[in-house]
């Protein structure tokens, strides 16, 4: 019996030994690659560690040149590249360690750079990349409607009658004769259609009933219209009629506020009508139209139609302000508006970085705190009803 027991004994000593040596090899194995791990990790860190970059912007410092600059404290930072796109008369561009700025110069007008820096650390790798967007002013010369005209006259501007009773919203041929006679060129009117599509000066139909009289809770027809008074006193205004008082007055602008939705019908009967009866003219009379729009879809519509000279970007309906900004300096579009409570001088001054005009309208500019309040913020102008040119000028 003891030939097999000792047998038995080897056999499990040997399963013993086998385990244990496997085991062993297991964990040696193991032990390797935990430390090529770390290897791994102390060489990442020393040579792919992250540099921290803040606040790295581009603003233009004057009419033909951008400033990039960043700013970080970190120690490992040992200089950056920085890369600008679209490049054509570029190359890119090397800064070192205790460098925060760039300037660029041969840049394009109304074009949108993406600017790219690279961070170097002290080991000479690049970690990172930090992106920031940057663009010149808009350009515009001294000819431009808004020069020398701050004060837009609001729906063809107020009229008092002798009792000292106001009147706003007319959209009325003496409106627009008042406003003039006190030194306005620029005037703003609302274009809405008749119940045959023609374009006519009101704001809308609810208050043009209440104005002539009318029982209406929609537009009328144009022979209607021609026939009303407004207040049984003022006349009411039709697109041909504006067109004629342009003819007579050379030196006006009209800036249109057109209410009927899709913008751009009203606007395709506007090109036409002037283009059929002034066919030498045209450009000339179009060219002294300012078109409002909402939205870049409408500007769109709208330039598809004509390619306006004037816009005016009412920012309502718009998103994000350097959205909007870069929405003009591509489009070349230097006057902008909202209500006058929505601007703050911060606001005013990002907008006025890039040459783009702020207008605002809101009846309570009409109001003397509120004008100096405006211009105090930095505002460019207003549309108003009663305030002129040399009062705001003189504020």
């Amino acid at each position: 019996m003891r030939g097999p027991v000792n047998n038995l004994f080897l056999y499990f000593l040997f399963i013993s030994v086998f385990f244990l040596l496997f085991s062993c090899k297991k964990t040696e194995f193991e032990s390797i690659l935990v430390h090529d791990t770390v290897l791994i990790q102390e060489y990442d860190t020393i040579y792919f560690r992250k540099i921290q970059i803040d606040n790295f912007i581009a603003k233009p410092i004057s009419n033909d040149e951008i400033e990039i600059t960043w700013e970080t404290s970190d120690k490992e930072f040992d200089g950056c590249f920085i890369k600008v796109s679209p490049n054509e008369d570029m190359t890119d561009f090397y800064c070192g360690r205790g460098e925060r700025s760039l300037s660029l110069h041969g840049l394009k007008h109304q074009t949108i750079y993406t600017i790219n820096l690279y961070p170097i650390n002290t080991k000479g790798c690049i970690t990172d990349t930090f992106t920031c967007r940057g663009f010149l002013p808009i350009t515009y010369d001294n000819n431009a409607w808004f020069v020398n005209n701050p004060v837009t006259a609001h729906a063809g501007g107020g009229l008092i009658d002798e009792d000292g009773h106001e009147y706003i919203y007319t959209n009325s041929k003496e409106a627009i004769l008042n406003s003039y006679q006190k030194g306005l060129r620029v005037f703003e009117v609302d274009v809405n259609l008749t119940k045959d599509n023609i374009p006519v000066l009101v704001h809308t139909w609810s208050d043009f009933g209440k104005m002539a009289d009318l029982e209406i809770e929609d537009n009328i027809s144009l022979d209607l219209f021609q026939k009303s008074l407004i207040y049984g006193s003022f006349t009411p205004m039709t697109f041909d009629d504006l067109i004629d008082f342009m003819i007579e007055y050379d030196d006006v602008y009209f800036d249109l506020d057109i209410k009927v939705r899709p913008i751009a019908e009203a606007v395709r009967y506007i090109v036409e009508t002037i283009n059929n009866r002034f066919p030498n003219d045209a450009k000339l009379l179009l060219d002294r139209l300012i078109v409002e729009f909402y939205d870049e879809l409408t500007y769109s519509d709208i330039t598809h139609i004509y390619p306006f000279q004037n816009v005016f970007y009412t920012l309502g309906h718009s998103n994000s302000d350097i959205n909007v900004i870069e929405f003009c300096v591509v489009n070349n579009i230097p006057v902008a508006g909202d209500f006058e409570w929505s601007f703050n001088a911060e606001r005013v001054a990002l907008f006025a970085l890039y040459n783009i005009n702020i207008i605002c309208y809101n009846g309570n500019v009409d109001k003397y705190p509120a004008c100096v309040d405006a211009k105090r913020k930095g505002i460019y102008g207003i549309q108003s009803n009663f305030v002129t040119n040399e009062i705001w000028n003189n504020l």
